[in-house]
């Protein structure tokens, strides 16, 4: 027996976009893969996406700004990682760039100093912390600037 996918019309398709994009900030290209499922149409994404926009549900600047002090400090990525991660979301280099703006070096070689503070009570060699730290997202000049 298979499943028939529910059509939701316009305004359900809106609604629930709405909804997806009140309990946390998305990127337009998240929103677009989730109408796809919600089984709209190509012609109708214009319209879910500016009227999102309009209502100030979708805001991809602040989207950027958002996803990449959220991987900073949770997630402890570096600016090569975020950048990264941002990139597969569909955002455009300019906000991808002031987004990375927000993280000042400062910030870098205090969540550095963490990282490498936890990785040394684990006896890691020298090269495994710099693997770490790189695989982390962070540039070899930045851990060059901490004590490993």
């Amino acid at each position: 027996m298979s499943e028939e996918k529910q059509q939701y019309s316009f305004e359900e398709v809106l609604n629930k976009l709405k909804s997806y994009c009140a309990y946390q900030e998305r990127s337009v290209l998240e929103v677009e893969t989730k109408a796809y499922e919600l089984g709209a149409f190509q012609k109708d994404l214009e319209s879910f996406i500016s009227e999102l926009e309009k209502e100030n549900y979708l805001n991809e600047e602040r989207f950027s700004k958002v996803y990449a002090r959220s991987k900073f400090n949770s997630n402890h990525w570096g600016k090569f990682k975020i950048m990264e991660g941002l990139r597969n979301k569909g955002i455009s280099n300019q906000l991808i760039n002031d987004a990375l703006k927000e993280i000042s070096a400062d910030e870098v070689q205090a969540k550095l100093k963490h990282l490498i503070s936890k990785r040394i009570t684990r006896k890691d060699s020298k090269e495994k912390r710099i693997r770490y730290l790189l695989s982390k997202g962070y540039s070899m000049e930045e851990i060059a600037k901490i004590k490993l």
